[in-house]
Order: structure tokens, then sequence, then C-alpha cells
């Protein structure tokens, strides 16, 4: 429960009701110019995953 509530629902997760943004702000991605490719990162043992872009 812990790791949903630290690493999920307060810093992933985007909340309607704080404009689509999380509880606990993170910084912007850099800008990525040229080809990217998508990393997907698994949470919870796979249940969720965090996408994130990388020069690729």
């Amino acid at each position: 429960m812990r790791e949903f509530i630290e690493e999920h629902y307060h810093v992933a997760r985007p909340h309607q009701g704080l404009g689509v943004d999380t509880p606990i702000p993170t910084e912007s991605p850099p800008h990525l110019d040229g080809p990217t490719k998508l990393v997907a990162t698994p949470v919870l043992g796979g249940l969720h995953r965090r996408y994130e872009r990388q020069a690729a």
C-alpha cells in the first residue's frame, strides 16, 4: 500500500481536482529533440506502469 501512495498516487497519477496535476509536483521532463522511444516502468508489481519518453 505504501508503494501505491508514495510512488503512484502522489507522484505519477494526475488529479482532476488539482488541475490535472499531481499532489507532489515533479519537474517537467526535458524537451527531447530528434527520435524518441517510450519506455514503460512497472509499478506495484506490474499492476500499473509509468511511461517516459527517452532519446532513441
